[in-house]
């Protein structure tokens, strides 16, 4: 079982002389991190031990390994960037290359009927112009592979040049460098004191104690240690935190929980955000008991309970309001939709079943869709709903299982939609419920009538392989037939219930 992470943040309160310290810290701090990285870039040194001593230890070598996470989450986040930016891109070209036949074939039948062609002729060119700009941008971004790290940021970095007058400058030059030196990172281990040795927290009355080592450089000014006292953690979310804080203090030097800190500073205010191993719970949920199902969608969860041989007892609607919300109000939509789902998880003693999606697919192809359905997708945050219903569960001692949602939404309208009154997202939810019970649905074998006849359905091929996508690629394929045999202009559903009564006559008879 992978090992979950807890992070909470607090609002520090500072006096002048511990806000300067924190300043100064993060001077330091920030002016080591372009060092490393400029070191590594060059190849001076291959890891933080060999830039430990080649800068004659201006920070403590357990401080550089947050510097080294630090610059690690940097790279990789950039690459991340990079290769979605050339998918992308790649989207994009495929839209032109389309846009681009057409328009050349519309221009050419202007011509032959002698119509005016200008403004056919004018967008043509214009897509043509666009289309070899993305594939010299998806050429360069191929190419260079190297990371390029812009320590304040590249939007603000450019600002620099919108700043004509002397105090325009000045006032770039504060917030740049406050960008730049904003973050302390003191990554914590097991075998330290307190679970962290360069900052270490303790219990004080229902509040907390921060201690903070001062490095080699700033001891002069500050002293060994700065203690920051008074810090509040809100009451719902200091459980965790206090519990990892009591093991650490009534534990020996080894064997305790490692405690990690990021020290930020955010519009002249500092926080910390305190982040703490999760520990293992009992498990209190049983499969034999049945299952929640739930399908994520843009702007609701669809929740289907089953007992444990896979049959329905209860669905329900999470509504999810995301449009026109900050973050912090999507996350608030979010954790309460999944506290409620969790909850009821609980109660029951079930696990919760989740389909393993990837958007990031469609949020590239946003251009091609409808504005309304653009805008609902662009704001489904499908990784953070996935998160917190896993962290949920971890909590609360649940199993919660990622399934393969293949044809999840068809099955259930195959199947299900009809036979119990359910909507497509809660027979999706029955379905991914009941794979994660263990059971993988079949689509059905009937008879189906069209105008004059009655036709019997091509039956789906027995799996001949462990994977089911051929399976379901070649029922589908058979539903596309069915549909263009029936040709009554009927849905698919009523199609199916029609061919169902059929199947029943002709057995009676």
């Amino acid at each position: 079982m992978s090992e979950t992470y807890l992070t909470y943040p607090a609002k520090l309160s500072l006096s002048q002389e511990q806000k300067c310290f924190l300043d100064d810290y993060a001077v330091l701090f920030g002016e080591v991190c372009r060092q490393y990285y400029a070191a590594l870039k060059s190849g001076r040194c291959k890891s933080r031990k060999d830039y430990h001593v080649f800068t004659g230890q201006r920070l403590p070598y357990r401080v550089m390994r947050g510097v080294e996470q630090h610059l690690k989450g940097q790279i990789k986040s950039q690459e991340t960037n990079r290769k979605n930016c050339i998918a992308q891109d790649e989207n994009k070209l495929d839209t032109l290359k389309g846009d681009i036949a057409k328009l050349a074939k519309k221009v050419v039948g202007q011509k032959r009927s002698g119509q005016d062609h200008s403004k056919t002729s004018q967008s043509l060119f214009q897509k043509r112009r666009r289309f070899k700009r993305l594939s010299a941008r998806i050429e360069r971004m191929r190419s260079d592979k190297d990371s390029h790290i812009c320590f304040g940021g590249r939007k603000l970095f450019k600002a620099r040049h919108d700043a004509s007058t002397k105090d325009g400058l000045v006032d770039w030059t504060t917030e740049w460098l406050d960008k730049r030196h904003s973050e302390i990172k003191l990554v914590g281990s097991h075998d330290e004191v307190l679970g962290n040795s360069n900052c270490q927290m303790k219990t004080a009355g229902d509040d907390f104690a921060v201690s903070i080592a001062v490095p080699e450089l700033l001891r002069e000014k500050y002293g060994t240690r700065v203690t920051v006292d008074r810090l509040a953690i809100r009451s719902d979310r200091q459980g965790y935190v206090r519990n990892a804080v009591l093991i650490n203090q009534y534990s020996k030097k080894e064997g305790g929980t490692p405690i990690s800190y990021l020290l930020k500073r955010k519009k002249g205010q500092w926080y910390i955000h305190v982040t703490v191993r999760l520990p293992e719970k009992e498990r209190v949920s049983d499969s034999e008991l049945g299952a929640i199902g739930v399908d994520i969608n843009a702007d609701h969860l669809a929740i289907s309970e089953t007992d444990g041989a896979g049959n329905l007892l209860n669905y329900w609607t999470e509504k999810l309001p995301l449009r026109n919300k900050t973050t912090d109000q999507r996350l608030a939509v979010i954790g309460d939709a999944v506290k409620e789902v969790v909850s009821i998880a609980e109660a029951a003693r079930k696990p919760v079943v989740i389909e393993k999606l990837d958007f990031k697919q469609k949020k590239r192809q946003l251009h091609k869709e409808n504005p309304v359905y653009a805008r609902m997708l662009s704001s489904l945050a499908y990784e953070k709903i996935k998160s917190l219903i896993e962290v949920n569960c971890a909590k609360r001692g649940l199993e919660c299982i990622t399934i393969n949602p293949a044809y999840s939404s068809q099955i259930g309208a195959v199947k299900y939609k009809e036979k119990y009154g359910l909507s497509t997202h809660h027979a999706a939810a029955l379905v991914i419920a009941r794979r994660g019970l263990g059971f993988w649905d079949r689509p059905l074998r009937n008879y189906y009538q069209t105008k004059d006849r009655v036709v019997v359905s091509h039956p789906a091929p027995v799996r001949k392989t462990g994977s089911a996508m051929p399976y379901y690629r070649e029922f589908f394929s058979w539903k596309r037939r069915l549909l263009r045999e029936i040709g009554t202009g009927m849905r698919f559903g009523e199609a199916v219930a029609l061919t169902a009564g059929t199947q029943r006559r002709s057995l009676a008879s």
